[in-house]
């Protein structure tokens, strides 16, 4: 009995140690699992927040500005911030180049009146030239007042060297006689001052300047000689004694100029041809050594330094209102009242060797 007692009490130790050892080894396992599992856990969550903090880095919260990057102001300019502006000096001179050709150019071919404007070419006045005119008076003297107003010339009378002296309209219409026995000779028998007044010299002696509207005539001063006047004639060009001077009656200016020695050896001396609206520049030209007529200018001179500021063979347009025109070339220079140039106006091929000699604003 004692036996089976010991025997039993052996069994259920056994029983209990097994049941132990499974318990602990069953226990250790799911701590095992649980600690795994945890573990597991805690990397996705390590995994899901940096995911979330890459996405928030990349996208601000909805209710912020946009970046400055992403701005529209930044990203976007206007038409006017992208493209260069016009230099305002640029667009006045285009301007008044626009100006000039929107007026009217007047040109002299032979015996023909020519208006240019906008790019067309009208014969306003054709007046006859007498072949057997020895002194050929008409192609001598006709001539356009500066702001294309009138016309005048002088008609052969028989002798060898006067004529007739007449003024007209622009057109060739109303036609006037302001004297007989006009000089048709020399570099420039007849001289405007302004659209009114025109100079002329007698074959009986003595130079006078007219009066177109009311038909009269003065005779100038002896030893005094008028060159040019700007186109509203309040400025004049004049030789009195040895000295050349420019004068509007209050103010004068006397001024020296050395033409080009070698061109000058060839002619007869130079003088004035215009005078710029404020009396400063003025066209010098050449006196031939013959009579016949010489209206082409050589130079634009600065009367207060005795200075060439241009240098061209052609022909001049002092205009009323400043601007100075220079014919040559194929082409209408045009410069302003300081000769800063302002640009160039395409003429007709026709023109090559026509004398500019007026011009009107458009109204």
């Amino acid at each position: 009995m004692n036996r089976l007692r010991y025997d039993l009490a052996d069994l259920a130790d056994e029983v209990v140690n097994v049941d132990l050892t499974a318990r602990a080894r069953q226990t250790s396992r799911k701590m095992r699992n649980r600690r795994a599992a945890l573990a597991t856990g805690a990397a996705v969550l390590v995994v899901l927040a940096g995911a979330a903090s890459i996405v928030y880095a990349l996208r601000p919260p909805a209710a912020t500005a946009p970046l400055p990057a992403d701005s529209a102001s930044t990203t976007t300019t206007s038409a006017t911030q992208t493209a260069p502006s016009e230099d305002r000096s640029t667009a006045a001179a285009r301007y008044q180049v626009a100006d000039v050709e929107a007026g009217t150019r007047w040109y002299l071919r032979g015996g023909e009146v020519h208006a240019y404007s906008k790019g067309r070419d009208t014969v306003t006045a054709r007046i006859p030239i007498d072949e057997n005119d020895e002194a050929r008076c008409v192609s001598q003297t006709l001539t356009v007042s500066p702001g294309g107003k009138r016309i005048a010339w002088a008609e052969g009378s028989g002798d060898s060297f006067s004529g007739t002296l007449k003024v007209a309209g622009v057109d060739g219409k109303n036609v006037q006689t302001l004297s007989t026995g006009a000089v048709c000779l020399g570099a420039g028998a007849l001289r405007w001052k302004g659209d009114d007044q025109l100079y002329f010299s007698s074959k009986d002696g003595g130079a006078f300047m007219a009066n177109i509207p009311t038909g009269s005539k003065t005779k100038l001063p002896e030893g005094e000689q008028f060159d040019a006047a700007s186109a509203d004639g309040k400025w004049t060009a004049k030789q009195v004694g040895s000295q050349r001077l420019v004068t509007n009656g209050q103010q004068k200016r006397v001024y020296t100029y050395k033409p080009p020695a070698a061109e000058a050896e060839h002619h007869d001396g130079w003088g004035a041809r215009g005078v710029s609206a404020d009396g400063r520049y003025i066209t010098v030209g050449w006196s031939g050594t013959d009579p016949s007529r010489a209206l082409s200018t050589f130079a634009i001179v600065d009367t207060t330094t005795g200075k060439a500021v241009v240098s061209q063979e052609s022909s001049v347009c002092f205009t009323a209102g400043g601007l100075v025109l220079v014919h040559g070339n194929g082409l209408t220079t045009i410069y302003d009242a300081t000769m800063q140039k302002l640009g160039e106006s395409q003429e007709p091929a026709a023109f090559k060797d026509a004398l500019l000699l007026g011009y009107a604003r458009a109204s």
